[in-house]
């Protein structure tokens, strides 16, 4: 079957090459199995001497390729201006509350007590640490663009990294958080496992439930970082896709925004350290992160 674009039938592509010599125009071709083509066809009768016409060829342009490549480049479009205002919220909700504080505290600090000045500065690094982690994942994920992500990996004792991403979140955060992390050495960049661990743990704090937990276990040669929550969990069918960069999977407002390049940020870091990041859903939501055993350093640094 066949399906001009354009709403014409055949009759009227036959009545324009009877007319004018020559049709063109996009067409839709309708496969059996039920598949569509989508493309452009040039069709051009053949007369005999009385000038009837005996019979039509056609030239078929196959533009599923084009048309695929032209929903990607505008979902990338369409992602980038969400990104650019997303991470335009993401940075002033932060600066805004650092620079109020400090203007505060320069013109009336003399009326502050000791203990509402301490308070003030505990505020002041919480939203610049915000900053912070925010513009590492932006430096992380333009250079893993171009191939310039560097890590350091060494032997590393993940519950120590697990216990101070914990410990620099606010109260309220750490009180949903149950930590069972066997004390295992892993071939790591603490640097980069402590900025994956505070992503996995910031995505639960965000979009999780109630209760999360961070737990690790050794697992053929590998240790096994889990941080799963009793929430929702990922739509089905968005299980990859979360990894991909600007990618999200919760209503917009509904939670603070987020740039939606952790995950992708995360799942990048953990395969150069030689390990992986992957989700799995059941009676909990999981994110896993695995990594080399401390056994496998000397293989994974030759």
């Amino acid at each position: 079957m066949i399906e001009t674009d354009s709403g014409e039938t055949v009759k009227d592509i036959f009545r324009t090459l009877r007319t004018s010599g020559w049709w063109t125009g996009d067409i839709t071709l309708h496969a059996p199995s039920g598949a569509t083509i989508p493309g452009s066809a040039v069709v051009l009768p053949h007369r005999d001497d009385n000038g009837r016409i005996t019979h039509i060829s056609a030239t078929f342009r196959d533009l599923t390729e084009r048309i695929e490549t032209q929903r990607r480049l505008e979902q990338l479009v369409r992602s980038k201006d969400e990104f650019v205002a997303s991470v335009s919220h993401e940075l002033r909700t932060p600066l805004t509350a650092v620079v109020g504080l400090a203007e505060e505290l320069r013109s009336s600090w003399k009326v502050f007590s000791t203990e509402e000045i301490s308070e003030f500065m505990g505020l002041l690094a919480d939203q610049a640490s915000d900053v912070a982690n925010l513009v590492e994942d932006l430096l992380v994920a333009a250079r893993a663009e171009i191939g310039k992500v560097a890590i350091a990996p060494r032997v590393v004792e993940i519950a120590q990294q697990i216990e101070s991403v914990v410990a620099a979140l606010d109260e309220p955060s750490q009180q949903r958080i149950t930590v069972t992390a066997r004390h295992t050495e892993t071939w790591a960049d603490p640097a980069r496992l402590r900025q994956v661990i505070r992503n996995l743990i910031t995505n639960a704090v965000r979009y999780g439930g109630r209760h999360i937990e961070v737990s690790t276990a050794v697992e053929d040669g590998f240790v096994a970082l889990r941080v799963s929550d009793d929430g929702p969990g990922i739509s089905p069918g968005l299980e990859e896709e979360i990894f991909e960069p600007y990618a999200r999977d919760h209503e917009p407002g509904s939670q603070p925004n987020s740039v939606g390049l952790g995950l992708t940020v995360s799942r990048h870091l953990a395969r150069l350290m030689g390990g992986d990041l992957v989700y799995s859903s059941g009676e909990r939501s999981t994110f896993t992160l695995t990594l080399p055993e401390r056994a496998a350093a000397p293989a994974q640094a030759s």
